[in-house]
């Protein structure tokens, strides 16, 4: 995708270029009335940190792990904004099939907060190339829903892809609140504007104390 505005949606003001949804393991602090459409849609305000924008210094690689870190500010209090520092440690699990991602938030200012706590994701489960099947995804093995639609839940773990060509799953050890999105592709066409499913995002939020 284009990081520059795209002609053919001027406009139309509900669509957006989707070129900054591609992410993974980026970190947010939401205001505390923020929700899913907030968020895909990319509303101005409703990240009160500087985390998605910030430069990790790279601590260690060894043992099979890679550790990041930042030490970000929560502006929720324009006056007193809070200095907030995270670790995120990558490791390959699963001889290479799968990646577990560990945080540490540490506040570094003496009064206490309450953060709502974010991490996105940006997943594509693999498709078929001879068949125009919409993924599936299933929230804690027990809701299922098409990846084209959005949800939202207030406690949930896990959320599993499935196709035709197999699965992809994503899981935090912690519960959360949950929203998943599809990422759409927009483009003009003789019968007007149509999407393309370019894969779903993932927020996983949490209001926590530090």
């Amino acid at each position: 995708m284009s990081r520059y505005p795209e002609p053919y949606l001027q406009g139309e003001k509900s669509l957006t270029p989707d070129w900054y949804r591609r992410v993974s393991f980026r970190e947010h602090i939401w205001r505390r009335d923020a929700n899913v459409y907030d968020w895909i849609n990319n509303r101005p305000f409703i990240d009160t940190s500087d985390f998605a924008l910030g430069e990790y210094v790279v601590e260690g690689v060894g043992d099979g792990k890679i550790v990041l870190s930042y030490t970000g500010r929560d502006w929720s209090d324009r006056r007193s904004p809070a200095r907030i520092h995270l670790v995120k440690i990558y490791e390959l699990v699963n001889e290479g099939k799968g990646l577990r991602v560990a945080y540490r938030w540490r506040n570094l200012e003496k009064r206490f907060i309450e953060p709502k706590l974010s991490v996105e994701l940006h997943l594509l489960p693999r498709l078929s190339p001879d068949s125009q099947e919409e993924p599936l995804f299933v929230v804690d093995d027990n809701y299922s829903q098409k990846a084209t639609e959005y949800f939202s839940s207030p406690w949930s773990r896990k959320v599993d892809f499935k196709t035709s060509m197999g699965h992809l799953s994503v899981a935090s050890t912690k519960h959360a609140e949950v929203w998943v999105a599809p990422i759409l592709t927009w483009f003009r066409t003789e019968k007007g504007l149509k999407s393309e499913f370019q894969g779903a995002g993932i927020s996983f939020n949490y209001t926590v104390a530090l």
